[in-house]
């Protein structure tokens, strides 16, 4: 447990602060990819950021589906948020995909809905 601990000190990681907001966090996750603007699911997300642990499994899923909306309603990569994101090895694929191919496709119009990690199909041809 200790030896646990120290290794989650080391990495910046509050497991302890995370786990005890959890199910807000999920339920904000949720939210926010049920979302029809990449607005509302800012929204969603920043109210559990002070609870994320930017190097933990959570926390990075959570700040990367953060990235991405701040990109699409932006049109301007984060780069402070992606480049501590590349320190977090649940995540770093999926940042360097993103920053490689640049910004995730923008949904305009009223059937268009916000899509979060469904930008990491394949079947849009985005990512090939």
């Amino acid at each position: 447990e200790q030896r646990l601990d120290r290794y989650y000190d080391r990495r910046g990681i509050n497991k302890r602060r995370e786990k005890q907001h959890i199910t807000e966090i999920q339920a904000a996750l949720s939210k926010s990819k049920k979302a029809s603007t990449p607005e509302q699911a800012i929204s969603h997300l920043q109210e559990v950021q002070p609870y994320l642990q930017i190097n933990s499994n959570l926390g990075g899923t959570v700040l990367l589906e953060l990235a991405i909306a701040l990109w699409q309603r932006d049109g301007v990569c984060d780069e402070a948020l992606c480049g501590e994101l590349l320190g977090n090895s649940h995540v770093r694929r999926d940042v360097q995909l993103l920053l490689k191919n640049g910004p995730p496709p923008t949904k305009r119009g009223e059937d268009a809905l916000w899509q979060g990690f469904s930008f990491f199909d394949n079947s849009n041809g985005w990512w090939n």
